[in-house]
C-alpha cells in the first residue's frame, strides 16, 4: 500500500461525498524518497497532469491528523506556487519536514493541491472545541493562512445543529452548512475543516479531526442534538438543581409535587401576596435536572421572557400578564424579612421531632407541610442575601463571601440557632434518596477575621446603623438554609426507610397504588445508567450567549494546591489539591479533609455546599469553566476576590 497521509486520503473522502475539492496528487513516501535530489522531472509530470496555473504544496504525514493529535501547522506549506516554481516549493516543503522528523521520511508525503486564490477563507468546526455543541465558523477576506496563523481576527458565526440558517454574510451558506454536518456524520467526529470561496463557489480544502474533544463529549452533543427541543428554549443548572444533581425517578416526582398547584411553592407566594402560576419548569436532560427558566420566569412574571433578549435577561416582551408581573414585582419588593424567628421555630420542631411516618402517603403530608418552611427560607435568603450585595456593591475592602462567613462577628446579639438533630445512621446530603454519602453538617466559624472587623471600624457611624440590620439578616437566613437542609436530609433518609427494597426507580404514583412493575422499574434503571458518563453544560439553549459567565467568590479564604477532579481525587499524590467541579452539590463535604479549596462550573453565595465551606473557612470559587483552568497544575485561588492564578 502507498504511503499517504491522512489529508490526502480524506480529500478522496470529500470528493467521494459530492463535494468541491480543488485538483490534487500526493507524493508518496517511497516516491518522494527516490526522487530526493532532483524534484524537475516530478513536478512536471504533476503539472502535466493536474495543468493548474498555481499550486499548494503542503505536508500529508502519516502522523498528521489522526483522532488523538493533529500536528496542525506544525509543517511547511507553499502557496501560490506557479509551474516553473513547483520543484523548489516540494523540496522547501520536504527539508522543513526532514527536520521536523529528524530524518525518517517514512512517515511523510506530500500533497499537491490546485491553487485556489480565494475572495473569503474560512475554518469551520463542527462542534466548539471547547463545550463539544455548536457549530462556530470563522471567514475572513483574502488568504486562509492569515486567518489560521491567528494573525487577523475573524468573523464568527455560531450555529447549533438543528438550525440550518444562521445570519451570515456567507453565500450560500445553508447548503455549505449541511455539507460541513455531512463531513462529521462521515466520520463520526467532530471536524475542523478549512475552506474557501471564490466567485461564490465553496471548495473544501482539508479535513482532520477535533482533537480536544471526547468520544464521550461527541456522544453527548449527539445526545442532546436529539433530545433538546427545536424551538426557542433556555435551561440551566440553578440552586435547585444542586440538592438533586442526577434524580432518581421517586426524588424527581416529589420535586413536581412540590411545584404542582396548591403545593408548597405556591402557598409560600400565596403567604406573601404574590400570585403564582404553577408551570412545568422541571427538565431532565441525560440524568441531570435542569430549570426551564422561560416557563420558570412566567410562573410570576408573564408579560417578560428571557428568550426575547440577546444575553438572557428578563426583558418586557408582551402586554399580556402585565398587571400580574408588575403587581408581583411591587410585592417581592415589599416581602418583609422579620420571619427568621417564626421559621426557625418552625424549623427545629419538624427536625427535633421525633415521629417517623410509617407509609407513603404520611410521608408526603409531611414532607410538603415541610417543604413550605424550606422554599419560604431559600426565598428569604435569596432577598436577604441581594440587598446586602447592592449596599456593599461599591466596597472596596469587603466581599459578600467575607461577610456571609463572618458578619456574625459585627452583631452585638446573635440570634440562637441551636437544633438538636440525631444524627445516627443519616446518610445523604442532598434530596435524592440514593445519595448514600456521609451525612456533613457545620454551623460553627470560631475564627476570627481581622479584614472584617478593620473594614467595620473604618465605616461611619451612620453606615454603620444601614448595615447592621440587613447583615443579620443575610447571616441569619443563609444559617437556616443550611439548617434546613439538615429537615430535607431527615425526611429523605425516613422516605429511604419506607422504601426498604423497593426501587428508587419507581412512581410515587406507582408506590400509592401498589402497581410496582419490576420490569418497568429495571428498563428505567437501565436508561438512567445510559447517561451516567454524561456531563452536561450548566446552561442549555438554542440562544447564542453574549454574556460572559461571572466569576466570584463565594467561600473566603486562600490556598494554593493542584487542580483534580472528583475522578483522580483518590489516586492523586499531591499533598495539596484544589478541587474542580461542575456543580457545588452538598456530598462534596466527603472531601474537605483531603482538599485546601474548590472551583466550580456553577453555584454561589446560596449554595449549602458554599454555607458549609464558609463555615468551614475552605476558599470557593464558582463561575469557572473546564476550558479557562489546566488540571494537573498549581493553582493559587482567594475565596474573598474570586482570584485565580494558575502556574
Amino acid at each position: 500500500m502507498n504511503k499517504i497521509g491522512a489529508k490526502t486520503l480524506k480529500l478522496s473522502d470529500l470528493k467521494s461525498l459530492g463535494l468541491n475539492v480543488p485538483k490534487f496528487k500526493a507524493i508518496d513516501s517511497p516516491t518522494l524518497q527516490k526522487n530526493l535530489k532532483d524534484f524537475d522531472p516530478l513536478a512536471k509530470k504533476l503539472h502535466e497532469e493536474l495543468a493548474c496555473k498555481k499550486y499548494a504544496v503542503r505536508s500529508s504525514a502519516l502522523i498528521e491528523d489522526s483522532q488523538e493529535e493533529s500536528f496542525a501547522g506544525q509543517f511547511r506549506t507553499e502557496i501560490a506556487v506557479t509551474p516553473k516554481k513547483l520543484a523548489e516549493a516540494i523540496d522547501k516543503v520536504t527539508e522543513h519536514a526532514k527536520e521536523f522528523l529528524k530524518g525518517d521520511l517514512d512517515k511523510f508525503s506530500i500533497l499537491v493541491q490546485e491553487y485556489i486564490e480565494p475572495d473569503i477563507s474560512g475554518v469551520t468546526f463542527t462542534r466548539n472545541p471547547t463545550s463539544g455543541r455548536e457549530m462556530i465558523i470563522e471567514h475572513h477576506k483574502g488568504r486562509g493562512e492569515d486567518l489560521v496563523s491567528g494573525n487577523i481576527k475573524p468573523e464568527k458565526t455560531q450555529v447549533y445543529w438543528p438550525t440550518s440558517s444562521p445570519k451570515t454574510s456567507l453565500p450560500k451558506s445553508t447548503e455549505a452548512i449541511e455539507n460541513f454536518k455531512k463531513i462529521e456524520e462521515f466520520y463520526k467526529f467532530p471536524q475542523d475543516i478549512e475552506w474557501c470561496i471564490k466567485n461564490k463557489k465553496w471548495y473544501f480544502l482539508q479535513t482532520r479531526p477535533i482533537t480536544t474533544i471526547s468520544k464521550t463529549e461527541y456522544e453527548q452533543s449527539i445526545y442532546l442534538d436529539k433530545h433538546l427541543p427545536r424551538s426557542n428554549f433556555y435551561y440551566e443548572k440553578t440552586e435547585i438543581s444542586e440538592i438533586a444533581q442526577r434524580p432518581t425517578q421517586i426524588t424527581q416526582d416529589l420535586l413536581e409535587k412540590a411545584y404542582e398547584e396548591n403545593g408548597p411553592i405556591q402557598k409560600v407566594y400565596e403567604k406573601h401576596k404574590i400570585k403564582y402560576s404553577p408551570k412545568d419548569i422541571l427538565k431532565i436532560v441525560g440524568n441531570e435536572l435542569f430549570i426551564d427558566r422561560e416557563e420558570e420566569l412566567k410562573t410570576l412574571l408573564p408579560a417578560y421572557s428571557y428568550l426575547d433578549s440577546k444575553d438572557l435577561k428578563p426583558k418586557l416582551s408582551s402586554f399580556s400578564g402585565i398587571f400580574q408581573s408588575l403587581k408581583n414585582v411591587f410585592f417581592l419588593y415589599k416581602i418583609k424579612l422579620d420571619h427568621h424567628k417564626e421559621l426557625f421555630k418552625k424549623l427545629k420542631t419538624s427536625i427535633e421531632s421525633s415521629k417517623e411516618p410509617t407509609s407513603i402517603e404520611e410521608f408526603l403530608k409531611i414532607f410538603m407541610k415541610d417543604y413550605q418552611i424550606v422554599f419560604e427560607i431559600n426565598l428569604l435568603a435569596g432577598i436577604s442575601i441581594k440587598k446586602i450585595a447592592n449596599l456593599i456593591a461599591r466596597e472596596k475592602d469587603i466581599s459578600l463571601s467575607l461577610l456571609l462567613s463572618h458578619g456574625h462577628q459585627l452583631l452585638s446579639n446573635q440570634p440562637s440557632l441551636k437544633v438538636e438533630l440525631k444524627t445516627n445512621n443519616l446518610k445523604g446530603n442532598t434530596l435524592e434518596v440514593s445519595d448514600k454519602s456521609q451525612f456533613t453538617r457545620n454551623l460553627s466559624n470560631e475564627k476570627e477575621n481581622k479584614e472584617i472587623q478593620k473594614w467595620w471600624d473604618k465605616l461611619s457611624e451612620i453606615k454603620k446603623t444601614m448595615l447592621k440590620g440587613k447583615i443579620e439578616q443575610a447571616v441569619t437566613y443563609n444559617k437556616l438554609r443550611e439548617i434546613s437542609r439538615w429537615l430535607v436530609v431527615k425526611r429523605t433518609n425516613q422516605l429511604r426507610n419506607i422504601l426498604q427494597k423497593e426501587s428508587y426507580f419507581a412512581k410515587l404514583e406507582e408506590i400509592t397504588q401498589n402497581k410496582i412493575s419490576q420490569s418497568t422499574i429495571a428498563k428505567r434503571k437501565e436508561e438512567y445508567k445510559k447517561y451516567d458518563k454524561f456531563n452536561m453544560p450548566t446552561i442549555l439553549t438554542n440562544k447564542i450567549i453574549t454574556r460572559k459567565q461571572q466569576i466570584q467568590g463565594v467561600s473566603p479564604g486562600k490556598a494554593e494546591g493542584t487542580v483534580v477532579t472528583e475522578d483522580e481525587i483518590n489516586n492523586s499524590t499531591n499533598k495539596d489539591k484544589i478541587l474542580f467541579t461542575k456543580v457545588l452539590s452538598p456530598d462534596l463535604t466527603k472531601y474537605f479533609d483531603e482538599i485546601k479549596g474548590i472551583i466550580s462550573e456553577q453555584g454561589g453565595f446560596l449554595s449549602h455546599l458554599s454555607i458549609i465551606a464558609r463555615e468551614r473557612g475552605l476558599p470557593v470559587i464558582t463561575g469557572v469553566s473546564e476550558n479557562q483552568i489546566k488540571k494537573g497544575e498549581k493553582m493559587f485561588i482567594d475565596g474573598s476576590t474570586g482570584k485565580i492564578i494558575q502556574n
